[in-house]
């Protein structure tokens, strides 16, 4: 089967489309002022990285790549061993979406920007092997960020926050290196677990709790 090169370039699959390119096995984002984008919007709709091992996000400043999977979408990056560079924004939104990230390793940020790892209203993000995050984001807004493989987090101003009643588990952090990790719980019903490492900092507000095990 012939390489194909997809780097820079975006894809959106909507009302059940499918995107599949299984011969691509790596992914370098954009280098300029330019935002692209793997999006699947709508139940069936499928992008399909699943063979793709290695991805870099967006390098210029402030400008990020996004990896989102919305109203019963699914994007299968399930190959994915590493984040390693760039800003990369990855998002999971509604009942029956699915980022599937289930191989991925590590996801570190670089550069002036701004990487996030989000669920929301019940979407999935599929990331049981995650062992290391550096200055990325932990969002849950009324659904379940479940990191149980996560050991480090690298980076200073690091924040995970539940909101809506969402809940995280970091139930294994073992080491924040050069930061801070800030956890914040806002809202009844928003609960965070976590490991209680060393450089932690607690934000219970509005009737959330952080649980420090």
């Amino acid at each position: 089967a012939c390489s194909i090169n997809i780097d820079r370039a975006g894809f959106i699959a909507t009302n059940g489309g499918i995107i599949s390119l299984p011969s691509v096995t790596s992914y370098v984002g954009n280098t300029g002022v330019v935002f692209q984008s793997f999006e699947a919007l709508g139940t069936g709709s499928l992008v399909d990285l699943s063979n793709v091992t290695t991805f870099k996000g967006a390098t210029f400043p402030n400008v990020d790549h996004s990896i989102e999977a919305r109203d019963g979408g699914k994007v299968d990056l399930s190959g994915l061993l590493e984040i390693a560079d760039g800003n990369t924004q990855i998002s999971s939104e509604e009942s029956g979406s699915i980022v599937d990230l289930s191989s991925l390793q590590t996801f570190v940020k670089s550069g002036r920007g701004t990487s996030i790892l989000s669920v929301k209203n019940s979407g999935a993000v599929l990331a049981s092997s995650l062992a290391v995050l550096g200055a990325v984001s932990l969002i849950s807004d009324n659904g379940e960020l479940q990191l149980a493989g996560l050991i480090e987090y690298l980076g200073d101003d690091n924040l995970a926050e539940a909101t809506g009643g969402g809940l995280i588990e970091l139930i294994n952090l073992q080491t924040l290196q050069g930061g801070t990790l800030t956890v914040r719980a806002d809202g009844v019903g928003s609960v965070i677990t976590v490991d209680g490492v060393t450089g932690l900092t607690e934000e219970e507000l509005n009737g959330g709790v952080v649980n420090i095990i």
